[in-house]
């Protein structure tokens, strides 16, 4: 099952254009411009190349990034520098792309990564559900899972159980939830609020009501979305048997404007 899911993601990635970076910012109009000195230079000339961007510079321009032209500019400015292969960078990169919804371009960049940090990894899973993409998100979480050079952590978590319950892939939650536990286990991980409180609302949506009562009751704190989830779970678990949802939802409703 995982072989199958990993060679899916592969075979998506493949079927993309391979196009060397810089030929692939040179095709936008706007950029091409930006990237003619990198030309120049690779040619021998003696021109004035343009003035490098730092990488300080850079990561603070990358953090604050708003625009795909913006990001695409920062991209040639990457590659132009010569930081194509600094991972923080590079990383930040696939951050950006992937927050502004153009998760081609975030796969792109993040395939030809020669090393991943957990932080691309968490842009690339993060970027998937984000766009709706969670069969591919999942895959893409099983694949960092397999591929063992960084470990999933309490931002990897959160919307892989999200994309669980919008697949209703109750049996991949609970194999999620069985990574949790064993870092946890391992000593690699702490039991993390916002992870729970995922899986508790991933199991109550998939009408797994005792399993999120052993979540729920794992926990140490609570806060309201955890008691929200938890009501909800409660009383569509017995309202569904009933035959009476509409009234289970009525229910919840009152007991999240109440506070819980």
């Amino acid at each position: 099952m995982l072989a199958a899911v990993a060679a899916a993601v592969k075979e998506k990635l493949r079927s993309w254009p391979r196009l060397p970076p810089l030929a692939f910012l040179a095709t936008t109009p706007a950029l091409a411009p930006a990237l003619a000195p990198a030309a120049t230079a690779r040619r021998g000339s003696h021109a004035a190349a343009s003035p490098v961007v730092s990488h300080a510079s850079l990561l603070l321009r990358l953090r604050s990034c708003s625009s795909l032209e913006e990001a695409q500019r920062l991209h040639a400015a990457l590659l132009v520098g010569g930081h194509r292969y600094g991972t923080v960078l590079v990383a930040q990169l696939v951050r950006v792309y992937a927050k502004l919804g153009e998760i081609a371009h975030a796969l792109r960049v993040f395939d030809g990564m020669p090393r991943r940090n957990s932080f691309a990894w968490n842009a690339v899973i993060k970027g998937l559900v984000d766009a709706g993409e969670f069969s591919e998100a999942l895959e893409m979480f099983w694949e960092m899972v397999r591929d063992g050079s960084v470990m999933p952590d309490g931002f990897t978590y959160p919307p892989v159980i999200k994309a669980c319950a919008a697949l209703g892939a109750v049996e991949q939650g609970r194999k999620v939830w069985g990574v949790v536990e064993a870092d946890v286990a391992r000593g690699n991980a702490r039991p993390n609020l916002f992870v729970q409180c995922a899986l508790v609302d991933m199991f109550a949506k998939c009408g797994c009501f005792d399993e999120a009562r052993n979540v729920f009751e794992s926990m140490q704190v609570r806060d309201l979305a955890v008691w929200t989830a938890m009501i909800g779970g409660a009383v569509h678990a017995a309202c569904g048997r009933a035959g009476e949802l509409q009234v289970g939802t009525a229910l919840h409703g009152c007991a999240v404007k109440s506070g819980g």
